[in-house]
């Protein structure tokens, strides 16, 4: 289980009563702004609450570029502004190089992040350097750990507490849907110590070949059937990112980082088991791993989105942003947009930065 002590510690702190939670996360208004650029990485700044009263909560930092961008807006619309939560939402990744100018600028109250090292005697040896073994291992885990181990050395430095999001942790209106600890720990971080298969990877151009002169090259695409398909499969690094759901203003908002089938049907279980209705209250569906067919189904997106349906009664207003990959033409794949347009997604592509979100702190900054 989570670590339950810290975890309501955390959100007495905050919220000290339902009527608190509810002021800053049912009846609240809120504004979403994402950051994406073409180098690779995705981050999101939620802030939220009654206006003058506001919060925040960012998610993941991007390129070392997009951090900058977020402590510049930041800055600009707020003065010398605190961050109530900064996430990491999995280990190493394009997400984190963002994160560092973010912990060296700005002020963070709590500092949300995956440390495999814990749990992992080898991972441990590897990162510090007293492991005498495979230097290409050693080269795998710290590209996979590395950076986040170096984040949590600033945040130590900096003086700002470390909490690992386990499935059941409250952070600001959100709530930790994946990993459970028991699966991260005996699951997933043992997966870290194997090197993915040194593979070539196939250039889209040929692909294009191999599929003209008749060999089955990835997943078919028909402008007319569902496409995916239950068979992807993905790292457990990715698997291990943190899947965050929260109900704000009545509005449904789910952020997936790289998530996997299993981390997102983890995620799906949970929120049954809780009564908690997703695919009716979505507002807003990042989509996991910028559009990578072996992320997602069609079981998956039934149970987060809701299943395919005519025109005439797909949901209005449901977003779901892909966050352009960084090297990747071949992303987001055909069948994931089908997939999403199937179920009534409005699906948002872009560089730079875009906003959602309701009511006054929407309006107030419409401008930006």
């Amino acid at each position: 289980m989570f670590n339950a002590p810290l975890a309501e510690q955390h959100r007495k702190l905050f919220f000290p009563d339902r009527q608190t939670l509810g002021r800053y996360c049912l009846a609240s208004d809120y504004r979403l702004d994402l950051f994406s650029t073409g180098e690779g990485g995705f981050a999101a700044c939620l802030r939220y609450g009654p206006p003058g009263d506001t919060r925040l909560l960012v998610y993941d930092g991007g390129s070392a570029e997009t951090g900058k961008q977020i402590v510049d807006h930041l800055r600009r619309h707020g003065g010398n502004p605190v961050i109530d939560d900064l996430v990491c939402s999995q280990p190493g990744g394009e997400q984190c190089l963002g994160l560092f100018p973010i912990l060296e600028n700005l002020e963070v109250r709590q500092f949300w992040m995956h440390r495999p090292w814990l749990y992992s005697d080898a991972v441990s040896q590897h990162l510090h350097g007293r492991h005498g073994g495979d230097t290409a291992l050693a080269r795998h885990v710290g590209n996979t750990a590395g950076l986040s181990f170096m984040l949590e050395s600033l945040a130590r430095r900096r003086k700002v507490p470390v909490a690992e999001p386990f499935q059941g942790a409250q952070i600001g209106p959100m709530r930790v849907m994946s990993p459970h600890r028991d699966w991260y720990i005996h699951r997933l971080v043992p997966g870290f110590m194997v090197p993915p298969a040194e593979m070539p990877r196939r250039t889209p151009e040929f692909s294009r070949l191999l599929e003209r002169i008749g060999v089955p090259c990835g997943r078919p695409c028909s402008p007319d059937v569902e496409s995916l398909d239950e068979s992807g499969e993905c790292r457990p690094e990715m698997e291990s990112s943190v899947v965050l759901y929260g109900l704000i203003g009545g509005e449904g908002i789910l952020l997936t980082g790289n998530a996997g089938l299993g981390s997102l049907t983890n995620a799906a279980v949970y929120a049954e088991h809780l009564g908690i209705r997703v695919s009716e209250q979505l507002k807003f569906f990042q989509v996991p791993a910028s559009g990578d067919a072996n992320h997602l189904s069609p079981s998956i997106l039934d149970r987060l989105i809701g299943a395919a349906r005519p025109p005439s009664e797909k949901p209005p207003h449901l977003s779901a942003f892909l966050p352009p990959p960084s090297g990747r033409p071949e992303l987001p794949h055909r069948a994931v947009v089908h997939a999403l347009a199937e179920r009534g997604a409005q699906i948002a592509r872009t560089e730079g930065r875009i906003f959602f979100g309701r009511s006054s702190l929407t309006r107030a900054s419409s401008h930006d």
